[in-house]
Parts: structure tokens; C-alpha cells; sequence
């Protein structure tokens, strides 16, 4: 018989397979737990606290390990709990036009944008109160404090 290439036509429009117990679990996982993410946080957007606290304890880890893949070490519990906080404040504009994580990374990433420039003020700011203390050890003392020798 001579093979024409309609067997592999035929195939290619079906994909693969077109069974579905051949299909990849984990792809299937993935999107059902996004439209779970996404469900949750329609509810907490209609003030559901219970749904907010679920979708708090199913990312907060994921949220803390991306401060830390990002080079922020210090303080990642107390980021992960402000970008939540920010998560809740816009909850009322969230829209399910993307991944729920697509939103709630973007507000850690703002999170941690915040952290990184206050962090550079406060060093500033510390750094100034180092040169007004080395500058308050030069001065000259006032009478009755405790470098006054006694007469």
C-alpha cells in the first residue's frame, strides 16, 4: 500500500491524543489551582475573609521565597505581610484578566522596590546621625558634665 500522509494529517488535527487520561495531571493541577486563586480572591474582593486568609496561606511562602530569589534576605516575613496587606487594600480592584499570581507578584515586586529605596534613606539617615554623634564627641563639654575636671 502506498502512504499517501492523510493517516498523518488525520492525527495532527486530533493533537497527540485526544484521550484525556494521557494528558499531563500536572497542567490540569495547574490551572484548576488558578482558577481556585482566582475564585478566592472574587470572593475576598466581596469583602469574603475567609477566602483572603486561604489564598494568604497558600502563597506566602511562594511570596517570602521570591524576596529571597531577589536578593532581599532581611525582613522577607514582614514584605511577604506588607504586599499582602497592599493585596487587600486593592482587592476591590482586582480583574481576572490574568493569573491571580501575575497580580500579587506585581504588588511583591512594588513591595520590594519600596524596601529597597526606604532601606536607602534609613542608611542615610543613620549614616547622619553617625556624623552628628563623631562630630558631638569633638565638641568642646559644658560645664557640669562629666568630662569637667573637678576644682
Amino acid at each position: 500500500m502506498k502512504d499517501n500522509g492523510n493517516d498523518r494529517r488525520e492525527e495532527e488535527e486530533d493533537g497527540p491524543s485526544s484521550d484525556p487520561s494521557l494528558l499531563p495531571t500536572e497542567h490540569t493541577e495547574k490551572e484548576a489551582s488558578e482558577a481556585e486563586d482566582i475564585a478566592l480572591m472574587l470572593r475576598a474582593k466581596a469583602d469574603d475573609l475567609a477566602a483572603f486568609s486561604e489564598l494568604v496561606k497558600k502563597h506566602q511562602k511562594s511570596v517570602m521565597n521570591f524576596f529571597a530569589r531577589n536578593g532581599v534576605y532581611r525582613d522577607v516575613e514582614d514584605l511577604a505581610q506588607e504586599a499582602f496587606l497592599k493585596l487587600h487594600r486593592s482587592r476591590h480592584g482586582y480583574r481576572p484578566t490574568a493569573k491571580f499570581t501575575t497580580f500579587l507578584y506585581l504588588i511583591a515586586r512594588q513591595v520590594m522596590i519600596d524596601s529597597i529605596r526606604h532601606g536607602g534613606r534609613k542608611a542615610k539617615l543613620l549614616e547622619g546621625y553617625g556624623q552628628e554623634a563623631d562630630q558631638a564627641g569633638e565638641a568642646p563639654t559644658m560645664r557640669g558634665e562629666s568630662g569637667d575636671a573637678e576644682k
